[in-house]
């Protein structure tokens, strides 16, 4: 019996959304805290919604079916971005659980991406989150989300 079945249209409920806080008033600064990536809140906000699944208010996706599915996040730091253990990654909730993903950055174009296949129930609110131990600038990140099947 195959792993995943009942996939009548994979793309359907793709979603995968953006931003680049460069430049953005505000930019994207995180202290010690699990915080929730407000994409919608940065320039050049981008979205690709098939499913019609992402709430731009709330910055999440909202599962149409149980099932699995395939979450990317990735972000990058500003240039020269002194020493930090920063994390990032999706999931229901705000906190620290196997699907976040911790690094340490030393200066000069740092970048993290946390890749992951799991099940969530319909109607789960999947965010992405970060976290740096010193108040860090992140400039640019991602969440993409592909559904795998049933």
């Amino acid at each position: 019996m195959a792993l995943f079945r009942n996939i009548q249209n994979p793309i359907k409920d793709f979603c995968s959304v953006s931003f680049d806080a460069y430049q953005s008033d505000p930019q994207l600064e995180l202290g010690a805290a699990f915080t929730k990536i407000t994409f919608s809140e940065y320039d050049n906000f981008s979205m690709t919604d098939s499913g019609l699944n992402y709430d731009d208010v709330n910055n999440v996706y909202i599962v149409p079916k149980s099932g699995y599915y395939q979450v990317i996040t990735s972000f990058r730091f500003g240039d020269g971005v002194e020493p930090v253990n920063y994390g990032q990654g999706a999931h229901t909730s705000n906190a620290d659980n196997p699907y976040f993903l911790w690094n340490y950055i030393n200066p000069n174009r740092q970048g993290s991406l946390n890749v992951r296949a799991t099940y969530f129930d319909a109607l789960d609110e999947i965010r992405m989150i970060a976290y740096a131990e010193d108040d860090t600038v992140f400039i640019r990140g991602a969440m993409t989300i592909i559904p795998l099947g049933s």
